[in-house]
């Protein structure tokens, strides 16, 4: 079972000072700025989607939240990349045949096609 410090360690190894740099002016990481208070390490998103197809299925909900709530800013996109990969894949349970899942299927690879398809009879027209 994976844990929040292999997802922290994975991508602090991925950090780019110098990116971080860009990334904080970008995100305006500064007193008064959209970003204060965040830090960033300098990873990319494409390398965070890596770590995040690493831990999905092993990393509990319980350790994905508690990365959400990081002041890391890439430790919480990456937990949000973790969340919807979890939603759109389901669990091991169901990828394996199971139809007691409550997880939408592969196809419903958003949660806006699932919670529309879900809510579609309750909809009101005008």
């Amino acid at each position: 079972m994976a844990t929040t410090a292999d997802v922290r360690h994975a991508l602090a190894s991925l950090a780019d000072p110098r990116r971080a740099k860009e990334v904080a002016r970008f995100l305006r990481m500064t007193p008064g700025g959209y970003g204060e208070g965040d830090r960033a390490i300098g990873v990319s998103v494409l390398e965070q989607r890596r770590v995040a197809g690493l831990y999905w299925c092993d990393l509990s909900l319980a350790e994905t939240a508690n990365l959400l709530t990081s002041g890391v800013h890439e430790e919480r996109l990456t937990s949000l990349f973790i969340l919807v990969r979890k939603f759109a894949r389901g669990t091991r349970k169901s990828a394996a045949g199971s139809s007691t899942s409550s997880w939408p299927t592969p196809a419903e690879s958003t949660t806006g096609t699932w919670w529309t398809r879900r809510h579609r009879t309750s909809s009101v027209r005008g």
